[in-house]
């Protein structure tokens, strides 16, 4: 589209292009070093794109072009690459952030969590600074900050994400040609260290500590239904609630938006079934929970509070727990996939955030009784302890292990018979090899 020529009698250097009407132009740029020519050709060529293709200059081309000296400005306005009169706006970092936020569609609670990763960007760069001229040490630089303010792996991962989204939106909106986050690894948000079951006889007591039962049943929809807080509780209707079958039909605005099924099914416990039979039934069309009306009500306030009159020790993310223990429980007694499937999202979700091994998982393997044939094994290494190492082996009985027990009696073939020597056989006439007819 333009190209470099060097003089070969003076040395000077000019770049020479075509523009829209097919009338050839140069831009002369005296003895300047080659790189810096590259450097102005590569813009030139830009500037060429966007008029070519009728498309607005990306930042860094726009941000370049108004930094320019007026003298150098002057050559490209004689050739038509630039306006004299009208200077060029670039895209900054307060307008993409405020544009990225206004386009979202999604919850008022994730859009919150994005406002503050756009927020720290614009403390850390500055309101009006162009996205142009923000580049990868400048990135480093607000990464290193976030691992000073000590958030955790999780925290700096989400709003690692949330960066590269906002500038991946500005080259699919043409205001960059590359973002400068491309080289930061998005990272794991995963915190199992924030993943605590809280056990139904912890719950029970919270419960007994609750204003009112109303309240009891939402900590009960959380930890025996994995209802989502507040979103589920809020859209629940008593159509929905079947006490006779065992089942509630849960709608979710979340797995609409996603993809995956607006409603679905969730068995009903015995304790939440007492529970919501402890409630004044209303008409079909009327909601379960009537006294919180507004998603922005603090329920973590009224929850928290309940645990410190128990007496407990208040664990992380308060209802996320709550309805994590849930799918624990559901795991217990049904597959994976299924239980997912009542808690609304994958299973691939369920085993990164939700599930985790507990203590009680391992004192069930360490505490199997043992089986009789390991104690005849015991017995049997007192009778073989004088024998040679050969008569020890044919006469070995293999123990049938406690992980047979856990697994089943046929998920392992266990061969007792006595394992017969080599040594003691004999090569008869027609040797080892197998016989063959004969011709």
């Amino acid at each position: 589209m333009a190209s470099l020529t060097t003089s070969n009698s003076t040395g000077n250097r000019r770049i020479l292009f075509y523009d829209q009407s097919g009338k050839r132009k140069s831009i002369c740029l005296g003895k300047l070093p080659k790189k810096k020519c590259l450097e102005i050709l590569r813009y030139v060529e830009s500037i060429l794109a966007a008029e070519f293709s009728n498309s607005p200059l990306d930042a860094e081309t726009a941000t370049w072009l108004g930094g320019l000296p007026d003298k150098f400005r002057s050559k490209l306005v004689s050739v038509g690459l630039a306006d004299q009169s009208a200077s060029i706006k670039a895209i900054t970092l307060r307008d993409l952030t405020a544009k990225f936020l206004a386009l979202q569609v999604v919850k008022p609670s994730t859009k919150a969590s994005y406002k503050q990763t756009t927020d720290g960007l614009l403390d850390h760069f500055g309101e009006d600074c162009l996205i142009g001229s923000v580049d990868a040490s400048g990135v480093d630089a607000w990464y290193a900050g976030l691992t000073r303010q000590g958030l955790s792996a999780a925290t700096i991962a989400k709003r690692v994400n949330t960066a590269k989204t906002v500038f991946n939106r500005a080259v699919r909106w043409g205001h960059l040609q590359s973002s400068p986050f491309q080289h930061l690894s998005r990272g794991t948000q995963e915190n199992k260290k924030r993943l605590q079951y809280i056990s139904r006889e912890t719950i029970h007591q919270v419960l007994a500590c609750c204003p009112n039962h109303e309240c009891r049943v939402i900590v009960g929809l959380a930890r025996f239904g994995g209802l989502r807080c507040p979103s589920e509780f809020l859209t629940l209707k008593w159509g929905d609630v079947d006490l006779d079958r065992g089942s509630m039909r849960i709608h979710s605005e979340k797995t609409e938006r996603t993809g995956m099924k607006a409603v679905r099914d969730v068995p009903i416990c015995p304790e939440l079934r007492q529970l919501l039979a402890g409630l004044p039934r209303g008409a079909a069309d009327e909601p379960v929970i009537t006294r919180i009306k507004s998603p922005k009500s603090n329920l973590r306030k009224m929850l928290l509070t309940a645990v410190e009159k128990a007496g407990l020790p208040i664990w992380p993310r308060a209802f996320q727990n709550l309805r994590a223990s849930c799918e624990m429980d559901f795991n217990e007694v049904v597959p994976i996939y299924t239980a997912a499937e009542w808690m609304g999202h994958s299973a691939t979700v369920s085993e990164k955030h939700y599930v985790r091994t507990r203590g009680e998982h391992f004192e069930r393997v360490t505490k199997l009784p043992a089986s009789r044939e390991t104690t005849d094994a015991k017995s049997n290494a007192v009778m073989t302890r004088n024998q040679t190492p050969h008569e020890a082996a044919t006469t070995c009985i293999h123990p049938q292990s406690s992980l047979q027990l856990l697994l089943g009696s046929g998920s392992m073939r266990i061969n007792a018979e006595p394992r017969r020597s080599a040594r003691k056989e004999k090569v008869g006439d027609g040797g080892l090899e197998p016989s063959t007819s004969r011709v």
